[in-house]
């Protein structure tokens, strides 16, 4: 089940820790943590880098619900796009242009509805 795991990027992680989340650090911390997958060092703190579900449960806790879509191409290949909503079910941001995988999808949502928060101070 390991292989199905996606992990936030650091950077994801970065900007959820800026507006609150509650993300395990270790500062100063000894062993080499970072050849793990899902930890990630900046050079001074050891960071769990959270999973994907684990972040979209965040964002609905701060009223940011992430939907991921599939599409059927005419060439019977697959795409995704997502749209992104608020608890009044207004999509506050879409993207509407595709990518190759749910993987993608989903982890360009997350940095877009981060983006979101921070530009309105987390509220």
């Amino acid at each position: 089940m390991n292989q199905y795991t996606i992990y936030c990027t650091p950077e994801q992680t970065r900007k959820a820790l800026e507006i609150g989340a509650k993300i395990i650090t270790e500062p100063n911390c000894i062993h080499t943590l970072s050849q793990f997958r899902g930890v990630y060092n900046d050079g001074e703190t050891f960071f769990h880098l959270p999973t994907i579900e684990q972040m979209i449960g965040w964002l609905e806790e701060k009223g940011m619900f992430v939907i991921v879509h599939r599409i059927k191409n005419v060439d019977e290949t697959f795409t995704y796009y997502y749209d992104i909503f608020d608890n009044d079910n207004e999509n506050i941001c879409d993207g509407m242009w595709t990518f190759l995988s749910r993987e993608e999808a989903t982890l360009a949502a997350i940095c877009a509805a981060l983006d979101y928060l921070i530009e309105n101070k987390g509220e």
